[in-house]
């Protein structure tokens, strides 16, 4: 899906109308709901489906910066470090930026290319607002791309909720 499709799928699983679709596109997408509500694997069919939602970029930050960053008011948290998720990661931030805040969060916390990541900021355009918390469908589409059988779990015990 196109970023545009791809939010619009997302705002029809949180209960909106998928609007910025045309009426095709929008009938498009309330088969793929039910193909994802009735899956054996949601998770795969999320991560398959929603790339090019946002930019994803993955950091290094030293573990004393997490908490702070975690509470920065630029960032809204998602994927693992959404407490809806259910999965403890201290260990990690993961969430939201505005590309014109990504330079100063890289510089205030030193945040780097080199190391183990323990950042993932997944990056949206200028015109995109997102809420603060995010839609819970975001959440799942961010844990799923994790691709593991934690956050699989995770993402089929949420999608309940939207069901």
């Amino acid at each position: 899906m196109s970023r545009r499709v791809a939010w619009a799928f997302l705002d029809l699983l949180a209960g909106g109308s998928g609007d910025g679709v045309t009426q095709p596109e929008q009938s498009r997408l309330r088969r793929k709901r039910e193909l994802l509500l009735s899956s054996s694997n949601p998770a795969a069919l999320l991560r398959s489906w929603l790339p090019s939602r946002a930019l994803v970029q993955r950091w290094s930050a030293a573990a004393a910066d997490l908490p702070a960053l975690r509470d920065d008011e630029r960032i809204v948290l998602s994927g693992l470090s959404d407490v809806r998720s259910g999965l403890a990661a201290a260990s990690v931030v993961e969430g939201y930026v505005v590309a014109r805040d990504l330079d100063d969060l890289v510089e205030e916390y030193l945040l780097s290319a080199r190391g183990e990541p323990n950042v993932v900021v997944h990056v949206l355009d200028e015109d995109r607002a997102v809420s603060r918390p995010l839609p819970l469908p975001v959440v799942l589409a961010d844990l799923a791309d994790h691709d593991g059988p934690r956050e699989a779990a995770a993402v089929e015990r949420l999608l309940r909720h939207l069901s």
